[in-house]
């Protein structure tokens, strides 16, 4: 099995729209199953908590990553800073790995591979963004 290292290495090459393209197949199979898990019907708010924590576990927002959510999915400026503005990175990132620890593998798989995306986007994935999978995958 790969290291953490390697993979987000490998996801270091893939280009803007394999990235876009995996991350957006990742929430069209994501959101039916959080879906079906929230009380509201509405899984939206679980998916973001990983997009969340992907994108601001390293302390800053890029150009590259707010579009990258625009593309994958759908959201504009505004509604990316809503998200972000929203809540603190820790208890983002402690939700996250809560929802992670309880998901089937299958589902692990492909929430790992969303994340991944997201911090692969810009081209540079330091050891905080590294911390944040790490500590989904413990």
């Amino acid at each position: 099995m790969a290291t953490l290292r390697e993979l987000t290495e490998k996801y270091k090459t893939y280009t803007y729209e394999e990235l876009v393209g995996r991350a957006a197949e990742d929430y069209r199979i994501l959101l039916p199953v959080f879906d079906n898990a929230s009380k509201n019907h509405d899984g939206r708010f679980y998916v973001m908590i990983f997009m969340y924590g992907s994108l601001v576990s390293d302390g800053k927002l890029t150009g590259k990553e707010y579009e990258f959510s625009k593309d994958v999915l759908g959201l504009s400026k505004e509604e990316i800073d809503n998200v972000i503005n929203r809540g603190k990175s820790e208890s983002a990132t402690d939700i996250a790995d809560s929802i992670f620890d309880v998901c089937p593998d299958a589902i692990k798989a492909i929430l790992l591979d969303f994340c991944l995306c997201f911090v692969a986007v810009d081209g540079e994935i330091d050891r905080k963004e590294i911390g944040f999978l790490a500590r989904l995958l413990a």
